[in-house]
């Protein structure tokens, strides 16, 4: 998405004539920059999807699970 973000959410809209309403079906469309370093949760998370050492892992939880399979 090139925009640098952690998260971007999607929304969906109907186009009648110029207008744009919109479409409230209930789904809840979030798109995840798995590139995304931020010093934040999102970020940190993000650091550990890619990491091939547990150690390095920011999430214990995470890191278990991984040192398990690994």
């Amino acid at each position: 998405m090139k925009g640098n973000q952690s998260i971007y959410p999607v929304e969906r809209y109907v186009t009648v004539g110029e207008n744009k309403v919109l479409f409230d079906d209930g789904s809840h469309i979030i798109y995840v920059n798995g590139q995304y370093r931020g010093n934040d949760e999102i970020g940190r998370l993000m650091h550990d999807f890619s990491c091939t050492d547990p150690d390095d892992m920011n999430y214990e939880a995470l890191a278990k699970k991984a040192r398990y399979y690994k």
